[in-house]
C-alpha cells in the first residue's frame, strides 16, 4: 500500500517538480490529503475493453481535505 500511495502522490510532485511542499505529509508541506478506508472484499469489475477481473480489496475514498477546508465527505465517516 505504501508503494501505491508514494506512486500518486509523493512520485508525480517530484517529477512534475512540484516543489517539496507536495506529495508529503512533513512539517510545512500543503496539508491537502485524502483519507482512504480499505475493505477487503472480492468484487467484480470490467474494463473499457470489456475483459472481466476480480479484485479482492476496495479502497473506499472516506474524506478529502483541501486548503484546511472538507471538500468531500463519505456519508458513512464519522468526523
Amino acid at each position: 500500500m505504501e508503494e501505491v500511495i508514494q506512486a500518486c502522490t509523493y512520485n508525480p510532485a517530484k517529477i512534475h517538480h512540484l516543489g517539496d511542499g507536495l506529495g508529503t505529509l512533513n512539517v510545512g508541506a500543503h496539508g491537502n490529503i485524502t483519507i482512504f478506508k480499505v475493505i477487503n472484499k472480492e468484487f467484480h469489475m470490467r474494463n473499457r475493453l470489456n475483459e472481466d477481473f476480480i479484485g479482492q480489496k476496495l479502497i473506499v475514498p472516506q474524506v478529502t481535505i483541501i486548503n484546511e477546508k472538507i471538500v468531500y465527505r463519505n456519508v458513512e465517516f464519522p468526523f
